[in-house]
């Protein structure tokens, strides 16, 4: 009787945990907490119903420009059905149940594992789902149109899957399928897949349940990488030579995850460390470590530490159940760090998306204007269909094997002047102003496109934009492409060199 009472407790405290986590959703309601990356995605799946390559600009050769391959293909579906809808409606509304079922699952299989060790399933249940409702980050991303809910879904299930396995419950390969989706949806998935699958595949006591979720989860890699090769000359997405490693920032970022409520949580999880979790834990250790090596995240919160929190969710919550006091405590510090961390904002950031998208419709409706250069390429190429000239690196395959770090690529000269974009749009820190009120701030990698038209020429300053509050812009137009007034506006009176000189003179 006790056992079914508990069990009773569980499943209505994972009921107002749900409730709390999609109260939690609503605030992030507004479009505006939407990552602009998302949309790189969606032209990336458009582009392929309307030409049949996968890939951001059908004019160029094939490049992986996402790291989310299984999400791009899904949204397929939406967009080709809804076509006159904004792919991130439907991409927010599926974020959010598949955050929503991640947290139930986590729940369940917390309350589970505490009641196959005789810990208390309903503790364990409100640990792992207080953990998981209360983070900022997750749910932020939940309803931000990237990949992260269905990579969060998906770990919990496949984890989920294979603890049942260990005891018959299911069948492991189930698991290793959900592993294979995993690793089609971040590239970081390969490695959990030969985490889980290889630690099973050591004990001679799972290995034949080893085996037999490996066939899937290495049939699916094995296909994946295949095309990977075939259609991209790659084994690894194109973000990734983007991205270089970076361990100075992904320490910082590391830090930041340990003093707000991961370092805690790992301290919750500490009693359940045992047995089958370790792999669990481990698995935990080694993604926090890759995520540090890697650089981190430019983005607010902790998107890349996705896995890592998910996992002490669940190892925490274990961990409490045996009724140890400080884990328990442990548990109710991490919960205070993410609540404060939500309080203070760190945990999402705002993006101004009408304007980018107006600007998008504005370089569209621009006669004989074929190519842009710019820093933020998703809303804005998803409104303008031409050409773009990715200063990051994203979709372009030259510019992201360039040495330096994320957005700080050095400059090639000859293969910029080669591409000839006819619009730069230059991101400032600062205002741009007749005259100067101060000397303006040029972000990366903005700063060396900027000094290339003022060295070498070929551009004229066509006037000033607003990206968002707070960054702002410069439009410069090949000398031979004429921008209508109607979009643009009149041009302005000075060029940007005069007005630095007299800027400069005042000063």
């Amino acid at each position: 009787m006790r056992g079914s009472s508990q069990a009773d407790h569980a499943r209505t405290i994972t009921l107002i945990v749900l409730a709390l986590a999609a109260l939690h959703l609503l605030r992030f309601r507004e479009l505006a907490w939407a990552v602009d990356d998302a949309w790189i995605s969606f032209r990336i799946a458009r582009t392929w119903l309307e030409t049949g390559l996968l890939t951001y600009d059908a004019s160029r050769p094939p490049v992986e420009g996402m790291s989310n391959l299984l999400w791009t293909l899904l949204s397929v579906s939406w967009i080709a059905a809804l076509p006159s809808v904004d792919p991130i409606v439907p991409a927010r509304l599926l974020g959010g149940g598949l955050h929503l079922a991640a947290v139930a699952l986590g729940c369940r299989l917390a309350a589970r594992v505490a009641a196959r060790r005789g810990g208390s399933p309903a503790v364990a249940a409100a640990v792992c789902g207080a953990l998981l409702a209360t983070s900022g980050t997750l749910a932020y991303y939940a309803l931000s149109g990237l990949e992260t809910p269905l990579w969060a879904f998906l770990f919990v299930a496949a984890v989920d899957r294979l603890e049942r396995a260990l005891h018959g419950e299911a069948r492991p390969e189930i698991g290793g399928l959900l592993l294979g989706l995993l690793a089609a949806t971040r590239p970081e998935g390969v490695l959990i897949g030969g985490l889980l699958v290889g630690a099973a595949l050591a004990r001679p006591e799972t290995r034949r349940l080893g085996l037999r979720a490996a066939v899937p989860y290495v049939v699916l890699v094995g296909l994946m990488e295949v095309f990977r090769l075939v259609y991209y000359g790659d084994l690894v997405p194109n973000t990734f030579h983007a991205k270089p490693p970076a361990a100075g920032d992904g320490l910082t970022y590391l830090g930041g995850w340990l003093l707000f409520g991961g370092g805690a949580a790992f301290v919750a999880s500490i009693p359940a460390l045992r047995g089958p979790a370790v792999v669990l834990g481990a698995t935990a250790g080694v993604l926090a470590a890759g995520a540090a090596w890697s650089g981190g995240d430019w983005m607010p919160g902790f998107r890349r530490l996705t896995v890592p929190t998910l996992a002490l969710a669940l190892l925490a919550g274990v961990g409490a159940a045996g009724g140890r006091r400080y884990a328990r405590a442990a548990a109710g510090l991490a919960v205070a760090c993410t609540l404060l961390v939500a309080a203070r904002g760190e945990d999402s950031a705002r993006f101004n998306h009408a304007l980018l998208a107006e600007l998008g419709a504005r370089a569209a409706a621009t006669p004989g204007l074929e190519e842009v250069a710019l820093l933020d390429i998703g809303r804005f190429g998803w409104a303008y269909p031409g050409r773009v000239y990715d200063l990051a690196g994203l979709t372009d395959a030259h510019i992201a094997r360039m040495p330096g770090k994320h957005a700080e690529k050095s400059w090639d000269e000859g293969y910029f002047r080669e591409r000839s974009p006819g619009l730069l749009l230059i991101r400032t820190e600062t205002p741009i102003t007749d005259p100067l009120l101060q000397q303006p701030v040029i972000g990366r990698p903005s700063r060396p496109m900027l000094l290339s038209v003022l060295d070498n020429g070929g551009y004229t300053y066509a006037g000033s934009v607003t990206f968002a509050e707070g960054k702002y812009g410069m439009l410069f137009r090949r000398d031979d492409l004429i921008l209508p007034e109607a979009l643009w506006g009149p041009p302005p009176r000075k060029s940007f060199r005069q007005l630095l000189i007299e800027a400069s003179g005042s000063g």
